[in-house]
């Protein structure tokens, strides 16, 4: 059975106390998981965590995601432990190689795939509660439990990484059935090539949730969002290719990264088509039959990512799924 979740960021201008209503209400309307980032752009997440636990009872709690580049695995694997505690064990891990919002605009580079693998390995030797060496012999002695470690990912090296050594995988990109099913194929492979059950990796398909009578304000909100995944180098070829001549043209004129929420320049060059092609934007009908697609594929989870979510972008997903599911 597919579950659904919701990743979002804090508002770094709101009280981080609404958190804890977002919580509450994403428990009652039956959400699986609360993924907040990990990011300098938005309040704390960890905090954020520790709050949304004081609020619910089963909603589970998760970084979506942490990047690797911007802490030691160390303190990344104490502060989920930390939340583990603080929630009676509904802790998860979820991290990333560091994006060009999270990293690039930090000037610090994301991780390349061989220290990835290496953050990867280390950090599961930190969940286990193994003692580890770097300068000196340490291990992480908050951890009682191996927590959940989830990892986000794009492109296929990505993806064969995580299939082989991750516990579950945020699958990004463009938010059509097609492109899933792919990339679903290569991680159960990739886990399959590893003598491991791929169905003991759990696939998470990641989708916006922006629908209206009138799409047209929402399409315009969410053109910042296509810039972010424009900006993403190489993965050109898992788009149409009427709009791949898109990516240069807007590389080349928005030397400003773009964060995916938020206003961003050169909004003018996306076409209205390539934000309904590539995100799950546009009518509640067309997005209920876009995500019945999707759910198709039986993916163990499908999660919103919904830039500053207050409680009705939360009852407009739930409604989605409600609708998708019975479709």
């Amino acid at each position: 059975m597919t579950r659904f979740s919701i990743m979002t960021a804090l508002d770094p201008k709101a009280p981080i106390g609404e958190v804890g209503v977002l919580a509450d209400a994403a428990e009652a309307l039956g959400f699986h998981k609360l993924w907040l980032w990990d990011s300098w752009a938005s309040k704390d997440g960890y905090i954020g965590l520790a709050l949304a636990a004081q609020h619910t009872e089963r909603l589970l709690l998760g970084t979506g995601v942490a990047p690797t580049p911007l802490r030691h695995s160390a303190l990344l694997v104490n502060a989920i432990a930390t939340v583990d505690d603080i929630s009676g064990g509904r802790a998860v891990l979820g991290i990333g190689s560091g994006g060009q919002a999270t990293c690039g605009r930090l000037g610090v580079p994301k991780a390349r795939i061989a220290e990835f693998r290496a953050e990867i390995e280390l950090i599961r030797r930190l969940l286990a509660g193994e003692e580890v060496v770097g300068g000196q012999p340490y291990r992480v002695e908050s951890v009682t439990r191996p927590i959940p470690l989830y990892t986000a990912v794009w492109g296929p090296r990505m993806q064969a990484l995580s299939g082989e050594l991750a516990d579950g995988v945020i699958i990004m990109g463009p938010e059509r059935a097609e492109v899933f099913s792919q990339k679903m194929q290569r991680i159960r492979s990739a886990a399959a090539g590893a003598e491991r059950d791929p169905d003991d990796v759990r696939c998470v398909l990641q989708v916006s949730c922006a629908y209206a009578d009138d799409p047209g304000p929402l399409i315009e909100k969410y053109k910042s969002l296509a810039i972010h995944h424009m900006q993403r180098l190489g993965y050109e070829g898992e788009y149409p290719a009427e709009f791949r001549h898109l990516f240069d043209e807007v590389r080349e004129a928005v030397r400003l990264i773009a964060m995916p929420e938020g206003e961003s320049p050169g909004a003018g060059r996306v076409p209205d088509e390539f934000v309904r092609h590539s995100l799950l934007v546009g009518t509640e009908a067309e997005c209920v039959a876009r995500l019945a697609d999707i759910l198709a594929l039986r993916p163990d989870e499908v999660v919103f990512s919904v830039g500053y979510a207050k409680v009705a972008d939360l009852e407009k997903a739930a409604s989605l799924f409600s609708k998708a599911a019975s479709a």
